[in-house]
């Protein structure tokens, strides 16, 4: 993976390593595995990183379209349900399905060019037609259909061939045709028992797709459901055919399966513990619908690709052939485009491990292996300098994947032993379109550093060279806080640890330790001042979503006292996208924001009892509900601050307080959007809260 690397040398330390099974993880017991023979199992996948989904069958003949008008409900491989066609209807449309132009080779070759290492294809969809020969049932393609071939055998063989891995996606709950199968309650002749069905269906089914097709590597269950004892059944039938199969977490019942599937979405701290796979279209649709021309630009599908591999995850990116069995020239084209950008640019994606970085670096993403990190950058910074936050590790060189001189960039490392890559102008690489990758091999222990030093709602800490200092309120009890910091790797150890308590009614001595001995001290002074109180980290960088969609990466950082309101959409906003909003005030790239009607956040603050006020910048994020809805300000559930329809608009604008009264202590500061017609956002930066004497 690291040929041609010449700009590195070859110093080996010690690195994030590959992926390990957690000796609790729920799917040892499946498979009666031992954590080792679980990642022995899931070796080859782990490293692949990338593959193709195929969504091909029965409803490609029709493309979305039923007696001469598209159907207009959901992704076009649905069109069986959402037209509510009866079984005899849907079952005729077989003695038209003759994909002459269909040749197995050219799709993995396809695939193969690309860069992907693993095809999974559709043998059974929900409309319970069968892609293969089957003597379980007659609606299948070579029974059924004027083509008289088996497909998954053509595939199968052309697979082998190349050295790629394959796959089948199997419907097993969800069956529109045979009678016992569910989610057909529009045809009475989809009535029967769901017992038979499991038992003369799918698992015979199973059983020749895994037995008669050579060496699968991954079967991919879809609509988990069904009642006790059917699952039981296809699991015990699935390991007596291929116990070293892949599975995925769709069967259902007790069973976790290998693989977390989540489906057009990208977690945005990924599934750690769990092996996970998103699986996305290239266009608005699974299977082909006509005239479905929306595609997923190149840039756009590499930026996935890299951000999955970032987050410790595979990418399943889907194919739909039509009724010829041609793969879209739309897709082949943009295929062929993000083969061309791995042939350079691989080794930022096979074989790595998600980044070791906490949250999202605001530039691009990074994964790494052994003691080199892959620097995927996206949008190079106006001043051309790529600083590693959170790396106490020294760089000793790097270098652009895709520079043939493998010119070295220079690197220069901050006091406290954060290092910057400066990328030349002009830069070796061109920006603008697809991501730049830049290795750099890391050489040298961590440097014994303290990144940030938190007391858990009081002001910041302020870091300066090794003493750190920070004003509390006067009521603080000194004899008992409990400080948390974080250094940026697990390798350094601090003394007293992180969140432990202390007694700080005079200067304490941390001593910081790296893995290579060296250490370095820091004097923590406390000053207590009458009415001292703030939101911590009111700039929000270093927050992160607890439920939401991929903007940031990683979790709270230590002493974070964010909480959220459950269920609702709130946390980090990037502010990058086709949906956007103005600059931060403060100039940052992050944001905190709440979306739908009740979203609410809240932060625990320490303070002396007197009066304050509370100030903050906001905005309405473009693209959202047409006009701005409520936004509640409360402490301890008293409205201080109610910004009504109409004060907040596409600018930022800054909120200030009256004067509200608090006693000595702890008190809860809450954040709460209203109702609104339609989708609604606001966006909020720094918050402040100052003692008024």
């Amino acid at each position: 993976m690291a040929a041609g690397l010449t700009c590195l040398l070859a110093f080996a330390v010690q690195g994030a390593g590959p992926p390990r099974t957690p000796a609790d993880s729920p799917v040892l017991k499946d498979r009666n595995e031992t954590p080792e023979q679980h990642d022995a199992r899931m070796a080859w996948w782990r490293e692949a990183k990338f593959g193709m989904f195929i969504h091909w069958s029965l409803f490609s003949q029709l493309g979305g379209e039923w007696k001469g008008k598209m159907s207009g409900g959901g992704y076009a491989e649905w069109i069986m349900y959402n037209e509510k066609i009866s079984i005899a209807d849907y079952a005729a449309v077989a003695k038209d399905f003759n994909p002459g132009k269909y040749d197995a080779e050219k799709w993995v070759m396809a695939a193969k060019n690309a860069g992907m290492k693993y095809m999974v294809i559709t043998a059974k969809h929900h409309d319970g037609f069968a892609m293969f020969k089957s003597a379980a049932s007659p609606f299948n393609m070579v029974d059924a259909t004027p083509f008289k071939r088996d497909p998954l055998k053509e595939l199968a063989d052309a697979c082998r061939k190349h050295g790629m891995k394959l796959g089948f996606y199997y419907s097993q709950n969800y069956d529109w045709h045979h009678p016992g199968g569910a989610l057909n309650d529009w045809d009475p002749a989809s009535k029967g028992d769901y017992d038979k069905y499991t038992d003369e269906i799918v698992i015979p089914q199973l059983r020749e797709i895994l037995k008669n097709y050579g060496d699968i590597a991954i079967l991919w269950f879809d609509m988990g459901g069904g009642g006790a004892g059917q699952h039981e059944r296809i699991h015990k039938a699935v390991m007596e055919c291929n116990p070293k199969i892949i599975t995925n977490n769709r069967l259902g019942g007790p069973f976790q399966g290998d693989t977390e599937t989540p489906e057009q979405n990208i977690p945005a701290n990924g599934l750690p513990g769990r092996d996970w796979e998103t699986c996305m279209t290239m266009n608005g649709t699974w299977g082909y619908r006509k005239g479905d021309n929306g595609w997923k630009s190149t840039p756009d599908l590499l930026r996935n690709l890299c951000k999955i591999a970032s987050k410790g995850g595979n990418y399943l990116l889907n194919v739909g052939p039509n009724e010829l069995g041609e793969i879209p020239a739309g897709s082949l084209e943009h295929l062929a485009q993000v083969g061309e950008w791995m042939k350079v640019n691989g080794a930022v994606i096979y074989g790595t491990s998600a980044s070791p970085f906490p949250h999202q670096l605001s530039w691009g993403w990074v994964t790494s292996k052994g003691n080199l990190l892959y620097i995927c950058v996206d949008q190079l910074p106006a001043d051309h300098k790529l600083t590693l936050p959170e790396l106490t590790t020294r760089i000793s060189k790097a270098c652009f994947l895709a520079d043939t001189k493998k010119q070295a960039l220079a690197i220069t490392t901050a006091d406290n032993g954060i290092p910057t890559i400066a990328v030349p102008d002009p830069s070796p690489v061109s920006f603008g379109g697809n991501p730049a990758v830049i290795v750099a091999e890391l050489t040298g222990g961590p440097v014994a550093t303290i990144l940030d030093f938190v007391f858990p709602g009081m002001p910041d800490a302020v870091i300066s060279g090794n003493n750190i200092r920070v004003e509390v309120p006067k009521a603080t009890d000194l004899t008992k806080l409990a400080p948390t910091y974080r250094t940026g790797s697990p390798l350094v150890k601090g003394t007293p640890a992180s969140g432990s308590t202390n007694d700080f009614t005079k200067p304490l001595t941390y001593s910081i330790t790296a893995a290579d001995g060296s250490t370095r001290a820091y004097v923590v002074t406390v000053l207590p001042r009458l009415g001292a109180v703030s939101v911590a980290n009111h700039s929000f960088e270093e927050f992160d979503f607890l439920n939401e969609y991929d903007e940031t990466i990683g979790k709270n950082p230590p002493g974070a006292t964010w909480t959220f309101k459950d269920g609702a959409e709130a946390g980090i906003n990037h502010l990058k996208g086709p949906i956007t909003a103005p600059p931060s005030p403060d100039g940052s790239q992050h944001t905190a924001h709440l979306r739908g009607a009740g979203s609410s956040f809240s932060q625990a603050i320490n303070s002396d009892q007197g009066n304050y006020r509370l100030s903050f910048s906001a905005v309405k994020r473009s693209g959202y509900a047409p006009t701005p809805v409520p936004l509640t300000v409360t402490m301890d559930e008293t409205v201080i601050l109610k910004l009504e329809s109409g004060q907040l608009g596409k600018e930022w604008g800054t909120f200030t307080t009256p004067a509200f009264p608090l006693t000595a202590g702890s008190h809860t500061l809450t954040f709460t959007l209203g109702k609104a017609e339609g989708d609604a956002m606001d966006l909020i930066d720094n918050v402040v809260i100052t003692y008024c004497p």
